[in-house]
């Protein structure tokens, strides 16, 4: 019964080997990198297509603008 079932996601940080928390205790970038990594795994039509990301940098961490530089990259690579 969908009704009754539940759910929840929780973070841990494997590089530092902590946990992170549910999605609520998150930075808004920490969010904002979910949602773009998420969105990015979830087309599965964009095989020899083009993504266009329009201005990341405006709400990321420099930091995370590399991470989520290094998943389209993989990603780009899965799709070939």
């Amino acid at each position: 019964d969908l009704r009754t079932w539940s759910y929840e996601f929780r973070f841990y940080d494997t590089k530092n080997e902590r946990d992170l928390g549910d999605i609520n205790s998150l930075s808004a970038g920490q969010k904002s990198i979910i949602h773009l990594i998420f969105e990015a795994y979830g087309r599965d039509d964009v095989n020899g297509g083009l993504i266009i990301i329009d201005e990341p940098e405006i709400h990321l961490h420099y930091q995370f603008q590399f991470e989520y530089l290094k998943i389209l990259e993989k990603l780009a690579k899965e799709q070939r």
